[in-house]
């Protein structure tokens, strides 16, 4: 049974690999991961470059790794699952495999049935008219109709996204089996040692492991050997290496030109940005016009009502130019980062089914109509923002040059294979 997972691997860390392996374990074959590129769904540039994300991933197991369009990698949760589904399913999965707290698949089928019953906007307007925040207001919603324990499932991250994925199946017409892998300790956000995921689902223990924002804390403090130590012993050269060449990206590098990029905003402008709603275009740009730091804007900005998340998600859109109308439209390509010699299964399923143009070398462009074009390139020049942040930066149009990756083994190159 081929597999999807989706991921954003910033940086993949010991936890990573025991899900991937679970997934394959119970999957019982190839796996696909659908990764996020330079910049990630919390709304801020990915510490590691995709490239080496995608070798790890490819090193420790995935047979193919695509790119979820920036437009989908930085949305929310409900358009960031639908964008990863709507990949799988172009790939031929037929299973899709997360992390999570929960672990029971009918529990998590219920509550994706949940989020979106049509009896749940009545039900959202007394918390969102008291200020509660979407999420919140949608989990009291959720209770009210479908009682405690299915809007439990609506409180913890990795639920939250499990959640998702299935509700975004369920609205694509997409049939994907859940194989949930229980994840166990602290969320994934936390800094503090994470007690991993489970390698299968009636195993009560598994080895503690450092979530990815420790693992991040670490590096960006320079204590990159102790963050190492959290990297699986085979993928330690990958991020060695990338340490070297490139070092790491740095989003306080980006502050001043993101403030300036805001500065030249109009009103009209900050109301076509994607996630802006009920006014907040003025609350921003009264903000940006004060604001002396992306501190000072988030101070500013920042109300109960909206998360801190989709604050930097909608201030980072500004700068990369997106809109509102790069959200309104499925995922237009697959672009490839890497696949194994099995991983060649996923690319010829997708060439006999999805009708989606599969992006391997750059004369693949032309395949692309000028919606997919205009997605594509709005992720280069992203791109060549992204490498201004990185300790040793990279030239413009390096996304049109980098190889696709192809283990031989492992996690090993063939630099004829160019995108």
């Amino acid at each position: 049974m081929r597999t999807g997972v989706i991921a954003e691997y910033n940086p993949f860390h010991k936890g990573h690999a025991l899900q991937l392996d679970a997934a394959k374990a119970m999957g019982g074959g190839p796996v696909a991961v659908v990764m996020s590129g330079n910049f990630v769904q919390r709304g801020e540039p990915a510490l590691i470059s995709k490239t080496c994300r995608a070798r790890m991933a490819l090193a420790a197991g995935a047979d193919l790794v695509a790119e979820l369009p920036l437009p989908w990698a930085m949305s929310t949760a409900q358009n960031f699952a639908e964008g990863g589904v709507g990949l799988l399913a172009a790939l031929g999965c037929q299973a899709i495999s997360f992390g999570c707290e929960c672990g029971d698949p009918s529990a998590l089928q219920r509550a994706a049935q949940a989020v979106d019953d049509p009896r749940l906007g009545a039900c959202l307007e007394p918390g969102l008219a008291a200020g509660l925040p979407f999420a919140a207001a949608r989990q009291q919603a959720v209770e009210a109709l479908y009682g405690a324990q299915t809007a439990a499932l609506l409180r913890r991250p990795n639920d939250i996204l499990a959640v998702e994925y299935l509700a975004a199946a369920n609205r694509l017409g997409v049939r994907l089996s859940p194989i949930p892998v229980r994840r166990l300790g602290a969320a994934h956000d936390a800094a503090l040692p994470d007690a991993g995921f489970s390698a299968a689902p009636d195993r009560e223990t598994a080895p503690p492991v450092l979530s990815a924002s420790g693992i991040r804390r670490l590096l960006l403090e320079g204590r990159s050997a102790e963050a190492l130590t959290h990297i699986p012993a085979g993928l330690r050269p990958i991020l060695r290496e990338e340490l070297e060449e490139q070092g790491l990206c740095r989003p306080g590098r980006l502050e001043r030109a993101v403030l300036a990029q805001l500065r030249r905003m109009s009103l009209e402008e900050f109301a076509a940005l994607p996630d802006v709603s009920e006014g907040l275009e003025n609350r921003l740009y009264a903000a940006v016009r004060q604001a002396g730091s992306l501190d000072q804007l988030w101070a500013a900005v920042k109300v109960k009502r909206y998360s801190l998340a989709r604050i930097r998600r909608i201030v980072l859109s500004a700068f990369l130019g997106l809109d509102g109308r790069h959200f309104r439209q499925p995922v237009p390509y697959i672009r490839v980062l890497g696949f194994s010699e099995t991983g060649l299964s996923f690319i010829k399923e997708a060439g006999r089914r999805s009708g989606l143009p599969l992006l391997l070398r750059a004369k693949d462009m032309e395949k692309l109509d000028r919606r997919g074009l205009d997605v594509f390139q709005s992720e280069c020049r992203a791109d060549d923002l992204y490498w201004l942040a990185v300790d040793r930066p990279r030239p413009c149009g390096t996304d049109l040059t980098d190889p696709v990756i192809r283990p031989r083994g492992r996690a090993d190159e063939n630099p004829s294979a160019c995108f």
